[in-house]
């Protein structure tokens, strides 16, 4: 694996993939910086915001078709002319029916779910992906989340690709 760190918006990143983080039980992609990014990334190809509206729809529509899926397992699904590819790993499990997800269970699903969405590229054949940090907003602190991807993408190590993450100042 060649890995590179980088410290900019990762719509400026071209790969073959997009690791899209989300939650398996309802599979919604939701306001996740690799969702934003492939949102406005659309814009290249439509012509108008209807369209690229609907580019959009679609992939979420592609995406809601997965589940369930698994705390930590990854799919792979067809992308746009930015990412060929989306890395689907279901990372996000929210707090529903009484059960609670600690920081560790996160961080353990956030390390399973990177490992197994590199995997899962590697047997696609991709040579390249793009990463965001991943969980941040609420389930867990960053430096909890760069360990978790951090050790996600050392399970994973010895696969030949190119991984490009992304990890942006935080504003002022």
């Amino acid at each position: 694996m060649m890995l590179n760190l980088l410290q900019q918006d990762i719509k400026e990143i071209s790969a073959d993939g997009l690791i899209l983080p989300c939650d398996g039980n309802i599979c919604v992609i939701g306001g996740t910086a690799a969702a934003k990014a492939l949102k406005t990334s659309f814009a290249a190809e439509a012509e108008d915001n209807e369209e690229q509206i609907e580019f959009y729809e679609g992939i979420e529509n592609n995406v809601k078709r997965l589940r369930p899926l698994p705390h930590g397992t990854a799919r792979i699904i067809d992308g746009n002319e930015t990412w060929p590819w989306l890395v689907v790993i279901a990372v996000l499990p929210h707090h529903v029916n009484d059960v609670i997800f600690t920081p560790a269970q996160f961080s353990s699903i956030l390390k399973t779910g990177i490992a197994n969405g590199i995997n899962e590229s590697l047997n696609r054949k991709l040579k390249s992906i793009a990463l965001t940090l991943i969980g941040t907003t609420y389930r867990v602190t960053a430096d909890q989340s760069i360990k978790a991807i951090a050790e996600g993408l050392a399970a994973a190590r010895r696969g030949n690709i190119e991984v490009n993450w992304c990890i942006r100042r935080p504003s002022p």
